[in-house]
């Protein structure tokens, strides 16, 4: 609400959408042939990513939170079959996109994300549908910095930064695995990756180990798994205070 407040209408994801769009547009099609075509493939492009950085959110926002329902479902089922037992289900991130945070954070990023696929250097990733998903990068933050926008933008420049070399990366594999499946590469594509998946370093990390070390790899990813695993079986308490958990009130004794 304050971006919103502050730039007006350009604070709105779908008119942000769209002037990005048009410029990326502009970049890509200006000789694309005569003035008509031009201004129909530049307008085309500005109104898809408009149109995508209104809806996707939206549905994935919409999808993650109907499964709500079903894990608080689950968790009851087998509170009833095990006792005072906790079962905890992950979702995704979707679940948090709608806190104003990340909201007003991943806004700021939309435009820092395009200049840093332009000056970053080695970087062969420029970013379109995939900027409608910004919000699932910082999303998960929000409950660590409490909310603060600007800690929020912080982090998700570092890790956008970062995750433009993954991606780079890992743009071949997520190529082949998209043709070999029968997926039809976009005009001019050369290779494609995902905001979501391809800037995530921990798949880079196991997969460099694996080829890299093949089956010594595998054992140095499964020893600090399990280290990790008795880190946190030793502190629970701490990891999730770590993680922005708020200590439960004590229960008041008769």
């Amino acid at each position: 609400d304050t971006i919103e407040r502050r730039f007006g209408v350009f604070g709105e994801p779908v008119v942000m959408g769209l002037i990005i769009g048009l410029v990326l547009g502009a970049i890509a099609f200006y000789n694309a042939g005569d003035l008509s075509v031009v201004l129909a493939k530049v307008l085309g492009t500005g109104m898809t990513l408009a149109a995508v950085m209104l809806l996707l959110p939206r549905m994935v926002k919409i999808l993650m939170e109907g499964l709500i329902p079903v894990s608080d479902a689950a968790q009851a089922f087998v509170r009833k079959r095990t006792g005072d037992r906790e079962l905890l289900v992950g979702l995704d991130s979707a679940i948090l996109i709608g806190h104003p945070a990340a909201i007003s954070s991943s806004l700021i990023l939309v435009p820092i994300a395009i200049i840093l696929s332009i000056i970053l250097p080695g970087n062969r990733i420029i970013l379109f549908a995939d900027l409608a998903v910004i919000p699932f990068i910082v999303a998960m933050t929000a409950p660590l910095v409490k909310g603060n926008v600007f800690r929020m933008v912080v982090i998700g420049t570092v890790t956008l930064a970062i995750g433009f070399y993954v991606a780079n990366a890992l743009a071949p594999l997520f190529t082949s695995a998209a043709v070999s499946s029968g997926f039809k590469l976009p005009a001019d594509a050369l290779q494609i990756t995902s905001v979501v998946d391809g800037f995530l370093w921990v798949p880079y990390v196991v997969i460099e180990a694996i080829q890299g070390m093949g089956l010594v790899g595998i054992i140095v990813i499964a020893v600090v798994i399990a280290a990790l695993f008795v880190l946190y079986r030793r502190n629970p308490l701490g990891w999730e205070r770590a993680a922005g958990a708020e200590d439960e009130p004590a229960e008041e004794t008769a």
